[in-house]
Formats: C-alpha cells, structure tokens, sequence
C-alpha cells in the first residue's frame, strides 16, 4: 500500500510525533509512506519531504485567501498529479484544516481516497468551507467524544486512538536520590499552559500534606506559563516538595518513579497521552472529568475522574490513594491492560491497516 501524509500547517507536539510514528511502523510493515510536512524532522529519511509555501486556513482571517482559490486550486492539482506520478498513492491523509481546504478537492478530482487525521474545532466562519471541502472524506478521530465536540457532521467516521511507546529507561542515579525513592511521589506532565490545570495540583499540595507530610510533586513539562508555576510555588512555600524537571521529552523516563499520576487539564484537545503514558506504567491516573478522558478512563477501575479546577478533590483522591496501597496496586495493575489493550503500536496500527489497506 503507497500513502501520503500532508502536514503543510504547524502540528502540535504530540500530533507530529504520532504521526512520525506511523511513518515508521507502516515502514516495518513493508508499506510506502511519505510524509509532506512544513517543517519535517531534523534527522529525516527519505519518507519525509518539505512541502513549500501554502496558506494557512487557522481562523476566520483565512477567508481572504478565496480570493486565490482558483490559482491555488490549479496549483495544489499539478502537486497531487507529480504526487501520483511519482508514488501512485492509494490514499492521501490530510493532518491539518489547511491541508483538508487545499488539498481534498484535488484528490477527490482524481479519485484518491482522502483521510482525516485527528480533526481540531474549525473556526466559525470556516466551517462551511470545510464542509465543501471534506465531502466524500474519511475522518479519523482518536476519541468517540471528540466528534461532537468538533461538530464535524460525516458519514465515515472512525476511532483510532492515540498510540504509545514507552520504553521505560531509568533515570541517572543522581536525577532521583535514593531517598527520594521512598517517598510518596506524586507527578503530573503537560505544556505548561493556562488550560494545564498543574497549578490546581500545585495548591492541593499543602492540603495533601496535612495526611503527607513527605510527599513530593514531579512536574515534567515546560511552556509559556512556567515562571508564573515558579511563582506560586514559592509563594506556597513550597520549593522543597515541588521539583519542576523540564522538557517533556523526558516523560516516559519519568513515569515508573511516580507512584500515582495528577493530568488535570480543562482543554479537551489537549494531548491525552500523558495520561495513558501513566497507565501503561501502571500508575493510577488522578484525571479531570472532562470527555476524551472519561473515554480514556473508567473511574475507580482504571483511575479516578475529578471536575477540573478542584484542589480539594485532587487532595482528597491522593490521600485516598495513599491510604489504600491495595487500590494503587489492583487499578495500577488494570489501567497497564487497559492500555497495552487499546493503545499499544501494535493495536493502533492494525486499525490503521484495517482502514486503509
């Protein structure tokens, strides 16, 4: 099977690295795939090209770019011919709003298959441009909840979550000190952002410490919020029991030394793959009840749902947790099948074979 992947807009983090993912699994299966991207991979092979310039179609603003349409339609067509020629593709998989606009049209002319990967909220006054645009195409959503919190109205619609790979390494020695190991370590990992919900668990911390006196929260991730999270914390003062580790590249590493997990976001297109990171290393998950993760998580089976923005009740649910080593174990132990069932590569990958062989 021959398929080509467009990302002509910016992705987010973790979009692209689950696309570079595919990639690299559909190449294992013996499958050609190409990647069109606005800004591929420093260490790239020769599956993954540079597409050059193309509109952005990110807000209402992109309206003025209609004006072109005809030009660009003409443009877009001779690209998808030369994509045809050269790679005779069964399927074309847009990963970006702009991608659908510019590029679904052409494909559906010449008979290409077209794919929606992971469709984000369009903004208003697109919406029925993208709606003439992605007619006769197939939309991928990683969760059932996420269609209707988009508002894509489509008669092929699929479900093909998020996968992962966790390869679990240990840390340096001297990144976790060995009395640390003891402790009760509470961790979280998320863009530090305004909808990261990190300073909801930041002012659980002295609640929790009222039954917790040692405990420690590990906060893995960096963004444009951070200096305000350095803030509160030292206002909280709480420098000693709160440790801020950086980039989330680190994230995988990290999971096996907490012993439960705190993803409190309120954004419900946020990346949820922290979340299922922390199952699939049989951490108990302290989750916002918000609808990709209750799709994610079975409460009190699989992880604990709270309503965003509640201090209190992440506190209540980690002291639980705490008092309970027997809950950590069983919902650990079943949120690990959980996860290797539904979001392994290997899982993820078959549906994606399902669909488009």
């Amino acid at each position: 099977m021959n398929c080509i992947i467009l990302a002509t807009d910016t992705l987010m983090k973790e979009d692209e690295k689950h696309i570079e993912y595919i990639v690299r699994e559909f190449q294992k299966r013996d499958h050609a795939l190409v990647y069109l991207s606005k800004t591929p991979p420093a260490d790239h092979g020769e599956n993954y090209k540079k597409m050059f310039f193309n509109p952005r179609f990110t807000s209402s603003l992109s309206l003025v770019w209609i004006i072109f349409s005809p030009l660009l339609f003409i443009i877009n067509i001779i690209r998808i011919i030369r994509l045809r020629i050269r790679y005779a593709p069964h399927a074309l998989i847009c990963a970006t709003c702009s991608d659908v606009i510019l590029f679904a049209p052409c494909a559906r002319m010449l008979g290409i298959p077209t794919y929606i990967l992971f469709p984000k909220p369009i903004p208003r006054l697109l919406k029925w441009l993208y709606a003439l645009y992605a007619k006769n195409t197939h939309s991928i959503f990683p969760f059932p909840s996420l269609q209707q919190l988009t508002g894509i109205r489509q008669k092929n619609i699929s479900i093909i979550p998020p996968c992962i790979h966790i390869k679990q390494q240990p840390l340096p020695l001297d990144s976790v000190p060995t009395h640390q190991q003891q402790r009760f370590i509470l961790g979280t990992a998320s863009p530090l952002n305004q909808r990261s919900g990190v300073e909801y668990i930041i002012k659980a911390i002295p609640l929790i410490q009222e039954m917790i006196p040692d405990m420690q929260l590990v906060i893995v991730g960096s963004g444009p919020e951070k200096q305000r999270i350095l803030w509160l914390v030292a206002q909280l003062g709480l420098r000693e029991y709160i440790k801020l580790v950086g980039s989330e590249d680190h994230r995988e590493n990290w999971m096996k030394h907490f012993t439960v997990f705190a993803f409190c976001p309120d954004d419900s297109f946020a990346s949820m793959e922290p979340a299922i990171e922390a199952m699939a290393a049989q951490r108990v998950v302290i989750a916002s009840d918000i609808p990709p993760l209750r799709d994610i998580i079975t409460p009190s089976k699989h992880g604990i749902l709270i309503p965003p923005h509640n201090s209190e009740m992440i506190a209540q649910a980690v002291i639980n947790l705490f008092n309970h080593p027997d809950w950590r174990e069983t919902m650990g132990g079943l949120a690990r099948k959980h996860a290797q069932e539904h979001f392994s590569i290997e899982t993820v990958m078959q549906k994606y074979e399902n669909l488009l062989v």
